[in-house]
């Protein structure tokens, strides 16, 4: 059974206000309209939806506008976000890269029961698990 990292009673504490969303929007329309962004945005805390919308075109030959919902090809670009995240719950006590993935996983196939965070990194990918590559960090112990 998978268990559950987030303490649902604990807040961020960090509240983010409107005019700082108005902000940072104006500022994404502005790098669209100079040419330097073009993507998809969303802002959430606690469950409430802050800011979600498109900048500038998913593809610029046939004039479609990217839309919160436009998918990006990202390959292994998000890679270091994950281990960092990782990385940041082993800190707080939530995790290690020792565990194992079963542990967090819903539905994993029998096969899947050795396989530990640290191991299911990058090209060795578990099958539909999401890689993580933290082989050579400082903090996951090798």
């Amino acid at each position: 059974m998978a268990r559950d990292i987030k303490d649902k009673n604990v807040s961020s504490g960090l509240i983010i206000k409107p005019e700082v969303i108005a902000r940072i929007d104006a500022k994404l329309i502005r790098m669209t309209r100079d040419g330097a962004f073009t993507g998809s945005v969303l802002i959430a805390q606690e469950g409430k939806i802050l800011l979600n919308k498109g900048y500038g075109m998913a593809d610029r030959l046939q004039g479609i506008p990217n839309t919160p919902q436009t998918r990006f090809h990202l390959g292994s670009m998000t890679k270091q976000f994950t281990a960092m995240a990782i990385l940041i719950l082993q800190s707080q006590g939530k995790l290690t890269v020792k565990d194992h993935i079963y542990n967090f996983v819903t539905g994993c196939p029998a096969t899947w029961q050795d396989i530990t965070i640290h191991q299911s990194n990058g090209p060795r990918s578990c099958g539909g698990c999401s890689g993580v590559y933290l082989a050579h960090h400082p903090l996951s112990g090798r």
